[in-house]
């Protein structure tokens, strides 16, 4: 019985963790939506230096809005009820 309580304890102390981060800093699924921004920030620049513009083609501009729309969601609207 003891047993079954501490795994239970662990395992909602290890929930709690994955959704703030170990350290209450950025978690990884905040990392990622970063990144990604970055990426497709850096795709605009390569475009740019091939002489077109970024706004000019329609799936860049889809994919641009979709990353900063998913960069705006904080983790609360995601971890859902």
């Amino acid at each position: 019985m003891e047993e079954s309580l501490k795994r239970l304890k662990q395992a909602r102390k290890t929930v709690t963790t994955n959704m703030t981060g170990t350290t209450g800093g950025p978690t990884d699924d905040s990392k990622i939506r970063l990144q990604l921004a970055l990426d497709v920030e850096y795709l605009g620049e390569q475009i740019q230096k091939m002489g077109l513009q970024p706004a000019d083609i329609t799936m860049f501009s889809t994919l641009n809005d979709l990353v900063q729309g998913a960069q705006d969601v904080s983790p609360s609207e995601q971890a859902g009820p």
